[in-house]
């Protein structure tokens, strides 16, 4: 059996414009889609896998 794998996704509003990003692994690669990544065992949904997430669009 394999263990339940958690994730999180953010939607981030701002000045009426949503941010997106382009999928770059399969199933979904280039698809766009809200941020998301997989919680590691350890980690807090507070702190989830947006590491590659850009901090400044653009």
């Amino acid at each position: 059996m394999e263990r339940p794998i958690a994730g999180v996704m953010a939607i981030v509003r701002k000045h009426g414009q949503f941010l997106l990003v382009r999928r770059s692994k399969a199933p979904d690669a280039g698809r766009w889609s809200f941020p998301a990544g997989k919680i590691e065992r350890g980690e807090t949904w507070a702190r989830p896998r947006f590491a590659n997430c850009p901090r400044k669009p653009g």
